[in-house]
């Protein structure tokens, strides 16, 4: 399903990825973390790692005004990210990119949203990754990490995998990499958690990686 490259895994199979999130019910806990992002009342997001594009259009959905971008990797995830886009009529522009080296310019966007994306990048490269989200946002501006953090009811549903995450991992993350204000909590009972910060109003000294 999947291509394993330096920079994490590169979905190749789009039609089935998409069927899988689908039959777990993905697509229905994005909408939470979505009205959560709507609240901040953004006018620039960015859904890093959008694949079939089932967060960046919840995020259009309940943002209207905001101007949404999806990046990815994989041009075949992006193509059904677009069809999809359509056939929802909602407007988000999707385009190719890595998480590693965003491209957009600083203090660009005032949210950020990382769903089912970082345990598919290598655990040594996350905070690059978180550093260079905060490059692209603005002070004061949000980053969600969207994570399947299975309860213990429920780990027997989905098998280890190499670069797994856990919640107050998420928290580290965000904190390390100079996030502020770091929230934590679940989005389902069983398999779907977030972490949130929040960019302090000020850069001032940013964490090297």
């Amino acid at each position: 399903m999947f291509e394993v490259t330096k920079r994490g895994d590169v979905f190749v199979r789009a039609q089935i990825y998409d069927w899988l999130i689908s039959l777990g019910g993905l697509p229905r806990s994005y909408v939470r973390a979505a009205v959560t992002i709507a609240q901040q009342q953004p006018q620039r997001v960015l859904d890093v790692g959008t694949g079939t594009g089932a967060m960046a259009i919840a995020l259009k959905r309940h943002a209207p005004s905001a101007e949404v971008h999806g990046i990815d990797p994989s041009e075949r995830m992006l193509d059904l990210a677009r069809t999809k886009g359509v056939r929802s009529g909602v407007v988000v522009h999707f385009s190719h990119g890595w998480a590693q080296d965003l491209p957009f310019p600083d203090n660009e966007f005032d949210a950020i949203t990382f769903a089912s994306v970082l345990h598919h990048i290598p655990a040594s490269q996350r905070g690059a990754v978180l550093s260079e989200a905060r490059r692209v946002l603005r002070p004061g501006a949000c980053a969600m990490i969207v994570e399947l953090v299975p309860a213990r009811i429920a780990r027997w549903l989905l098998p280890p995998h190499r670069h797994q995450m856990d919640l107050e991992g998420c928290r580290r993350l965000l904190r390390a990499t100079g996030f502020t204000d770091v929230d934590a909590g679940r989005l389902t009972p069983t398999l779907l958690g977030y972490a949130m910060g929040r960019c302090p109003p000020s850069y001032g000294h940013l964490p090297r990686w």
